[in-house]
């Protein structure tokens, strides 16, 4: 398990997720946010990631999108943590999957999934924050 360093959890980590909530719990489904991820050796990662906060967005997901740009995806959020699972179905595209706990600390990855699996990809632990 990787515990990202606290100013990144509390600063950067997330940005996408303070900036949506600031303006209330109706967040439009799919817009786009800057984050980056830093890990603990200080690496930082930059991504533009559409929120998907609903049932309906998070049920969705990235299915049937041929194209993903480079540095672009999604951030799933639920209101608590609970043991969280993805598939591939009706997903033409390879995806990382990144579990994320409330303290967001990164809690279970699935790297270079299979397209199209029906494949479980579980959390393995709870989770709230999930990105592909």
């Amino acid at each position: 398990m990787m515990r990202l360093p606290k100013s990144a959890r509390l600063i950067r980590f997330l940005t996408a997720l303070i900036i949506a909530f600031q303006a209330g719990t109706a967040v439009a489904d799919l817009a786009s946010y800057p984050v980056v991820i830093q890990t603990p050796e200080g690496n930082q990662f930059y991504y533009l990631l559409e929120l998907a906060a609903t049932p309906a967005a998070r049920q969705k997901g990235l299915m049937n999108r041929y194209d993903l740009g480079s540095g672009d995806g999604m951030l799933f959020v639920w209101p608590g943590e609970d043991y969280r699972s993805f598939w591939m179905k009706n997903t033409p595209i390879s995806l990382d999957i990144l579990f994320f706990s409330s303290e967001l600390t990164l809690v279970s990855r699935h790297e270079n999934t299979v397209p199209f699996s029906k494949k479980r990809l579980p959390s393995g632990k709870p989770a709230r924050y999930v990105v592909n």
